[in-house]
């Protein structure tokens, strides 16, 4: 029986990746994945999987755990939700979920949007993260 959707911590995480990396559009275009760990394995406790830099500086780790990804901001972005408006992409996802500022992205058909939000997030520090160099 062929599976209908991506509820494996690990393949989501590959598959944000994936994503993140594949973009050459604005600030997701300088996004790299660094100190990535093939042979983790997700836990209850949560397993590093890898280190989200932007024009090579820190600023998210994503988590694995076995039914899920989480990505947890650092390197000075610190998110407030009410500061600015989600894309409306966020709200249409069933595995998208949020647990104070980290993203919780639960199924592989939540990782698009769940890269509008990385999106957004990164926009909102543009100045910061470039040193407020206009793309």
């Amino acid at each position: 029986m062929v599976e209908d959707s991506v509820s494996n911590g690990k393949r989501i995480a590959q598959l944000l990746a994936s994503e993140l990396t594949g973009l050459e559009e604005g600030l997701l275009a300088t996004v790299t994945v660094a100190d990535a760990s093939p042979d983790a394995v997700p836990d209850e406790a949560g397993t590093e999987a890898y280190r989200l830099l932007v024009d090579g500086e820190p600023v998210a780790i994503v988590t694995m755990f076995p039914e899920a990804a989480q990505v947890s901001w650092t390197g000075g972005v610190y998110v407030r939700w009410t500061a600015f408006e989600l894309p409306e992409s966020a709200g249409r996802s069933d595995g998208l979920d949020f647990a104070g500022d980290d993203i919780v992205v639960r199924s592989g058909a939540a990782v698009k949007p769940a890269v509008d939000v990385i999106r957004t997030v990164l926009d909102d520090h543009a100045e910061d993260l470039t040193g407020g160099a206009e793309e």
